[in-house]
């Protein structure tokens, strides 16, 4: 396989996720949102936030910024949710002063957790370094690993959390 296969491969890999966590977000916000004439808007590929949304309520506009997750974590091994500090700078540089940043979390397709990080309490994040894959969706089967800070979101910090809509 050529470096351009690979490459492409990669490519359609994150493609076919990002338009998966997209979907199965929108149904989840669907859903909270029932009743609500809601406009999602499913951003570029490389941009720092995966979606972005509003609505009407009570003649106020309501918008959000969200950066959606995809975990295969084992729930009953660990009580938070990993969010890398420099993702959370990009997406806090990226939300506009009208919109709420959110951090959306699908877990094993079947549930979802919902981190509002403008009203997370941050004394109860943990936050330290851990050894990562370069590159996510690396074909290679031998990657090089690099030091990452990482900030540990408590289950308990998440807004709202359930099932994922059908």
């Amino acid at each position: 396989m050529t470096k351009q296969q690979a490459h492409e491969i990669k490519q359609e890999r994150i493609n076919q996720q990002e338009d998966i966590d997209f979907n199965n977000t929108k149904k989840v916000f669907t859903q909270i949102l029932n009743g609500y004439d809601v406009t999602f808007t499913q951003t570029a590929l490389l941009a720092p936030s995966d979606m972005r949304f509003e609505f009407t309520a009570s003649g106020h506009t309501r918008k959000f910024n969200v950066e959606i997750k995809t975990s295969n974590q084992d729930m009953d091994k660990y009580d938070n949710h990993l969010l890398k500090v420099s993702k959370y700078c990009d997406m806090r540089e990226d939300t506009k002063p009208d919109e709420k940043l959110l951090y959306v979390i699908l877990s094993h397709d079947t549930e979802y957790f919902i981190y509002d990080l403008d009203n997370i309490d941050w004394n109860q994040v943990w936050c330290n370094n851990l050894y990562v894959n370069d590159y996510e969706f690396n074909p290679a089967e031998h990657q090089k690993k690099v030091k990452t800070p990482y900030f540990h979101l408590p289950y308990t910090q998440a807004c709202t959390s359930g099932i994922i809509p059908k």
